[in-house]
């Protein structure tokens, strides 16, 4: 049986969620995996929130073994990358 693999599946096992996330996968397929997984696993896989918040989840992802890390503008809102640049990039250099 052929698993369902995402970009990212690499950092999974150091979070200790990688059972949970293939279950979910497994019995839903992908996209409505990806709806039925608890708000707790989506933000410890994902960088929002304010600044400081989006920072501390991607060191959070780097401690966790992440070499790189994506990051992409909000759907339909070109203002969201230039915020990004503006307000998170400072953040994170270092």
């Amino acid at each position: 049986m052929q698993q369902n693999r995402v970009h990212g599946d690499a950092y999974l096992p150091p979070l200790g969620i990688e059972e949970e996330v293939s279950r979910l996968f497994q019995k839903y397929g992908l996209e409505d995996g990806i709806k039925k997984m608890p708000d707790a696993r989506i933000d410890e896989l994902t960088a929002s929130g304010t600044p400081e918040q989006a920072a501390a989840a991607i060191q959070r992802l780097v401690e966790a073994g992440a070499d790189e890390v994506m990051l992409g503008p909000v759907e339909n809102d070109p203002e969201s990358f230039e915020d990004t640049v503006r307000y998170l990039m400072p953040l994170l250099k270092g």
